[in-house]
């Protein structure tokens, strides 16, 4: 798989190019799980399998999705709904103990 070629493709849908650097790296690392990228169902069945996060799933999918554009495909993506979690917030006697 060569990734000069996609990052040069996926900077004309995308402005930002840390965007592209992060499509890249979830492209790779679906290439290093021995995803076959032409066949959808295996990819599903793979990002379906692996032990992620929802977040993690998403943005695998997203990945793969911005390489069937670059290609002229289209495919029925799986539909994971990202789980907000709300952050930290220390009480005051935490602070106070600190």
């Amino acid at each position: 798989m060569n990734y000069a070629n996609i990052a040069s493709v996926l900077r004309k849908f995308f402005a930002n190019f840390s965007k592209v650097f992060e499509h890249i790296l979830r492209t790779h690392f679906l290439d290093r799980l021995g995803v076959d990228f032409n066949d959808e169902e295996s990819v599903k069945a793979i990002i379906a399998k692996a032990q992620w996060s929802v977040s993690r799933k998403v943005n695998a999918v997203d990945a793969y999705d911005s390489l069937l554009k670059k290609e002229g495909k289209t495919w029925t993506p799986p539909i994971y709904k990202r789980i907000r979690k709300l952050p930290f917030i220390p009480t005051e006697m935490e602070l106070d103990s600190s």
